[in-house]
């Protein structure tokens, strides 16, 4: 054999080898859902072909209907799972629920009593009083029932022995003064029933009080835990997602699940209790009749089930509708300034009202789809009823029945019917309630990216020197990093201000410093510990910020200054406010209200200088270690920007101070300047010496006109 047919015929069985081990690897993954194509080697010229495969392809489909199958039967356990996990916040609530539902178990057996008389009255006023049963009944009741169902009904009179056996008692009472005195005997029978209806009302009161104060205080400690979970959240968490949404996501699941409490409320507490003491009933006065019943309302059940399982689904739907709705709205209102500077009012209605429509037709979904349910068991229960009179007709004819009892079953039948209809509308607001518990369940499982040690070290005071660390940072998606190996050490009561143009990092790099969110690399220190190390309250305590966009609060003004404070020190506040030169425009608001003068959302009641100088004097109230002025004066006047820099000069002295400003007379006064760029440091040092340097720092000097430092704010 020549060296050309060797070397083909070993690439042949190298082909061979490779394509037969990809081969069977192909067939295990399509084995588990995973290909859709196999290869085949060809015996003819040593070439390798690509084929579909139908029969992987066939068995892949099964796979993944498979799969669909059970995600759909994994639903509905995943919300039953979310809502037994939504019971923890009935413990504190147990002895109520426990009060009301064996206040709810008697109210039923009341009921039930209630309903017993019904017999002996009938009895009396068809005078069929008598006391035994007539012979016809007593023998028909040994031979005329379906021999298939007496071990059973002899096991169910064993049962109910002990009961019958007073009611027996009572009933020959009965008879005895009914054949004396038939007058009496119906006082006798109605006052009775009078007593235990009253009885029962007062019982279903009390416990409707007892089960709405647990089940509405359970849901206000959920709806505070979902608050308290997302406030807790980082900075980052919330610049991904809009407030709308946020707020979507918190009002409306625990909305939703106030309305099924409710409804419980209303209909589905008491309805297992009066279900069960009737079930019991039937079955003692004749078990093949309500096996006749029962049948009948196993028909409606497959409809019924079916229908549950499209609410679900359409209520998932709505509710994310309702979401994107909600944020869409916040958006609009939030931004209404350029909505009518650009006249963009048809815009934003003709966008409400698409996401409107879109939402309307989830709504009318969804009530077709509760409201099919009624039609449903309103056709079983008529069937039924039908059914067991003629039934029970014919039984009475042959003398298998006494009438008094079928009437009794009758009435007690169409009481079954109506708890069984409050429980099919409870039912048919389970799959919103597990929907919201889904969703809040998914709330309560967020946990915060930036955390707090086990063990945290408190945090006094920083008594030598901040330190950033080769300090690196990225947004999540970002294909650039916002900040690159940034070293910075700035001492106790040093002033340094951050300079650069828009996007540079200076806020990103104060926003590290609190902690709001971490670095993706590097440390930053205080004293030489990680600030991973410490308390963030404690961390947090010692800083105070103003922020470029001034945010204020919808209340008075000195609970803004005083924030968070709940019982404002006046002295202290009206300090802060005077040294931020506040104070002569305060007690000139509302009429002389002053400090009590409630700002309205976002301080629109005030000018832009006078909410500045607002956020400042918030800051000068916390008496921080540690300054963040974040473009502090941008929005003051030379005078007030004069009287602030003069007051903010005598509380520098002792503290730290990092100020992100545009103007040249904030960055002058500063020890140290850093100038940023693209997340990098790329000068420092004084103001004059950058001046002489030449570099960027005095090229932005020289463009500024004297002042401004850049065009935009720093991000």
């Amino acid at each position: 054999m020549t060296t050309g047919k060797v070397r083909r015929v070993e690439n042949c069985r190298v082909k061979a080898a490779a394509f037969g081990t990809l081969k069977r690897e192909l067939r295990a993954g399509a084995g588990r859902g995973g290909t859709t194509m196999a290869f085949q080697l060809h015996p003819h010229g040593g070439g390798v072909s690509l084929r579909t495969n139908r029969y992987w392809l066939c068995r892949e489909r099964a796979m993944r209907d498979k799969q669909k199958r059970i995600s759909r039967k994994a639903k509905p356990r995943a919300g039953a799972r979310a809502v037994f996990r939504l019971l923890a916040y009935a413990r504190p609530y147990w002895r109520s629920l426990v009060l009301a539902v064996f206040g709810l178990l008697f109210a039923s057996l009341l009921g039930l009593l209630n309903l017993l008389l019904l017999k002996p009255a009938v009895e009396v006023l068809g005078s069929t009083v008598s006391l035994d049963p007539p012979a016809a009944v007593s023998r028909a009741r040994s031979s005329g029932r379906v021999r298939a169902l007496q071990p059973l009904e002899r096991s169910w009179k064993r049962l109910l022995a002990p009961v019958e056996l007073q009611l027996a008692r009572a009933a020959d009472w009965l008879r005895e003064r009914a054949r004396t005195h038939r007058e009496g005997a119906l006082w006798i029978i109605a006052g009775a029933m009078f007593v235990l209806a009253v009885l029962k009302s007062l019982t279903e009161f009390a416990c409707q009080y007892l089960l709405g104060r647990s089940c509405y205080g359970m849901v206000s400690d959920l709806h505070e835990d979902l608050f308290r979970r997302v406030i807790a959240q980082d900075y980052l968490f919330f610049a991904r997602r809009s407030t709308g949404w946020l707020e979507s996501r918190i009002q409306s699941d625990v909305a939703a699940l106030r309305r099924t409490v409710e409804t419980l409320l209303r209909q589905g507490f008491q309805a297992p209790f009066q279900l069960f003491f009737l079930a019991v009933l039937l079955l003692a006065l004749n078990l093949p009749l309500t096996l006749i019943a029962a049948g009948v309302g196993l028909l409606a059940a497959g409809p019924m089930l079916y229908l549950s399982r499209a609410v679900r689904r359409i209520v998932r739907q709505t509710r994310r509708e309702a979401d994107r709705q909600a944020a869409a709205l916040e958006e609009s209102l939030r931004n209404y300034p350029i909505v009518k500077f650009f006249r963009s009012e048809a815009y934003e209605i003709e966008k409400f009202r698409s996401r409107n429509r879109r939402l309307l037709a989830c709504h009318l979904k969804n009530r077709l789809a509760q409201f099919g349910s009624a039609p449903v068991a309103q056709l079983a229960a008529a069937a039924g009823r039908s059914a067991i009179l003629i039934v029970g007709g014919y039984l009475v004819f042959g003398g298998q029945m006494e009438f008094s009892t079928l009437v009794v079953y009758l009435v007690a039948l169409t009481r079954f019917y109506g708890p069984g209809r409050s429980r099919a509308r409870a039912s048919a607001a389970w799959p919103a309630l597990s929907v919201s518990a889904e969703r809040m369940g998914e709330i309560l499982d967020w946990r915060p990216a930036v955390r707090e040690e086990e063990g945290a070290l408190p945090l006094e005071r920083v008594h030598n020197a901040i330190e950033f660390k080769n300090v690196s940072f990225a947004y999540e998606g970002g294909a650039v990093e916002a900040l690159a190996g940034i070293s910075l050490r700035v001492p106790v009561g040093r002033t340094v201000a951050l300079v650069g143009p828009s996007g540079a990092g200076k806020t990103t790099l104060m926003g590290l410093l609190a902690r709001l969110f971490d670095p993706t690399s590097g440390t930053i220190e205080i004293d030489g510990t990680d600030i991973r190390r410490f308390r963030l309250d404690d961390l947090r305590r010692i800083l105070s910020v103003v922020t470029q966009d001034t945010i204020l609060f919808n209340d008075t003004v000195a609970r803004n200054i005083a924030y968070p404070d709940l019982q404002p020190d006046m002295g202290r506040v009206e300090a802060a406010a005077r040294a931020a030169h506040a104070h002569e425009f305060i007690v000139a608001l509302d009429g002389g209200a002053g400090y009590d003068t409630v700002i309205g959302q976002g301080g629109q009641r005030l000018s832009g200088g006078q909410r500045q100088r607002i956020a400042i004097a918030r800051a000068l109230y916390r008496d921080p270690q540690i300054l963040i002025f974040d473009e502090a004066t941008s929005s003051l006047d030379e005078q007030s920007q004069a009287h602030v820099q003069a007051a903010v000069q005598n509380l520098f002295r002792g503290r730290t101070v990092f100020i992100i400003a545009h103007r040249l007379s904030t960055v002058r006064a500063a020890d140290e300047i850093v100038v940023l760029q693209n997340g990098r440091i790329l000068e420092r040092g004084t103001h004059e010496a950058l001046v002489q340097q030449g570099g960027y720092y005095a090229s932005l000097c020289r463009i500024s006109s004297g002042d401004l430092l850049s065009a935009s704010p720093g991000v």
